[in-house]
């Protein structure tokens, strides 16, 4: 932007930018991670794989502890119980409602003569990027990082999130004075330049995209009751 647009803004707003730049980058890693596992190619590997791996029913309390037990008794390549003692629940926000009736209701909280489901989930976690499309609501169990790397997400050492930056100014006055936004940009044009810039890594997979150990994800496709 130019040095002139910065000193006739009055209120203030274009002056924020490098806040909103920042912001824009956040939310950008939200839907990169969501990428990661929630995608097509994913869904389809999982659901071939079928049972435990994947199911079909929509979110109910029937079904979700139909996928606990489908975790519960998931083995890795050698036969071993992997023994998941920490399952996560993540959903898209059209869920969240029920998925917290289920989990919080008196019926799968340990009432009388039921089972507590409660027990078993971690934490209700919701992903508004999940794609789903009229009554077919896709949910997932993620089994606890600390058990399992399930869908990795690494950071470059000593990056801890999105960077601004403005790039230095070249003008230097020599003589006479001038607004302090014209010293903030270039000899040449006088343009003022902001750059957000971040770095991040994750699995990547032919088959399972961005999900390192499909062992550790429960995919249902919420398309039957």
């Amino acid at each position: 932007m130019s040095w002139q647009t910065i000193l006739n803004d009055d209120l203030g707003e274009i002056r924020r930018t490098p806040q909103r730049m920042a912001l824009a980058a956040k939310l950008w890693l939200d839907t990169w991670v969501s990428a990661l596992y929630d995608n097509a190619v994913f869904q389809g590997t999982q659901a071939a794989r079928g049972a435990p791996w994947a199911i079909t029913g929509r979110l109910t309390q029937a079904n979700l502890a139909i996928g606990i037990a489908d975790m519960m008794i998931r083995t890795d390549a050698a036969g071993n119980p992997l023994n998941f003692r920490r399952i996560h629940l993540v959903i898209p926000p059209i869920l969240v409602v029920q998925a917290h009736d289920i989990i919080e209701n008196l019926s799968t909280y340990g009432g009388p003569g039921t089972v507590n489901l409660a027990q078993y989930i971690a934490g209700i976690h919701v992903d508004p990027y999940i794609a789903w499309a009229g009554i077919n609501i896709p949910w997932y169990l993620v089994a606890d990082p600390s058990e399992t790397a399930a869908i990795p997400v690494l950071r470059l050492e000593g990056w801890p999130g999105p960077v601004v930056s403005q790039k230095a100014s070249d003008i230097r006055i020599m003589q006479g004075s001038a607004p302090a936004a014209f010293t903030m940009g270039s000899f040449a044009t006088g343009d003022i330049e902001y750059m957000v810039e971040d770095v991040i890594g994750g699995w990547a997979d032919a088959a399972d995209v961005g999900v390192a150990d499909f062992r550790a994800v429960l995919f249902s496709s919420g398309t039957t009751p």
